[in-house]
C-alpha cells in the first residue's frame, strides 16, 4: 500500500511511503523506484482485472466440463474466490479444479510456493519453502487467508 508523507516543510519533496500488508518497516524510497512501484500495481491490479474475468468465466462450465465427470463450481466459492483476491498484493494464477473447487497458486524463483484452494466450506492451503519443507493446513474463514500469506512472503 502505498501512503503519502507529510512535511510542514515547503522545501521538502513529498516521496511516498510504501507500507505493506506483510512488511514490518516503512521505507521511503526515491521517485524512480516509485515509478517502478507504480508499474508493479498497475500490472498487479490489471492481472486482478483478468482473474475475476476468469473465475467469473468458471460459472460458465458445465457438468464433466474436464471430461473426468467434474461437477459444475458453485456460486458459494466463485464469490469466495474473487473475494479471497483482495488477500493478494502479488495476483495468484488461478485455476478450476475437478472437485468443485478454485485453486489459486504462488511461487517465486526461490522455489517457495503456496496454493490455496476454495471450497464451499474451507479454505485448504499447502505451502512449500524455499528448502522443500511442506506444511497443509484448512482455514475455517477466507479472513485467515492474510496470515498464509505472511508466511510465504516472510519465509
Amino acid at each position: 500500500m502505498i501512503q503519502s508523507y507529510a512535511s510542514s516543510n515547503v522545501n521538502t519533496i513529498h516521496l511516498p511511503l510504501l507500507t505493506s500488508s506483510y512488511g514490518k518497516t516503512n521505507k521511503f524510497f526515491d521517485t524512480s523506484t516509485i515509478y517502478s512501484m507504480n508499474l508493479i500495481y498497475e500490472k498487479e491490479v490489471f492481472k486482478k482485472t483478468k482473474n475475476i474475468e476468469k473465475i467469473n468465466n468458471f460459472c460458465e462450465l458445465s457438468d464433466n466440463w474436464n471430461g473426468y465427470n467434474a461437477k459444475k463450481i458453485s456460486s458459494v466459492v466463485i464469490e469466495k474466490a474473487i473475494t479471497l483476491l483482495d488477500s493478494f498484493d502479488f495476483q495468484p494464477k488461478v485455476f478450476p479444479t475437478g472437485r468443485n473447487t478454485i485453486q489459486f497458486e504462488l511461487e517465486d524463483q526461490s522455489g517457495k510456493y503456496i496454493e490455496f484452494e476454495i471450497t464451499e466450506n474451507e479454505v485448504e492451503v499447502f505451502f512449500v519453502d524455499a528448502i522443500g519443507n511442506s506444511k497443509e493446513w484448512s482455514l475455517s474463514h477466507i479472513s485467515e487467508v492474510a496470515k498464509a500469506l505472511s508466511l510465504y512472503y516472510e519465509a
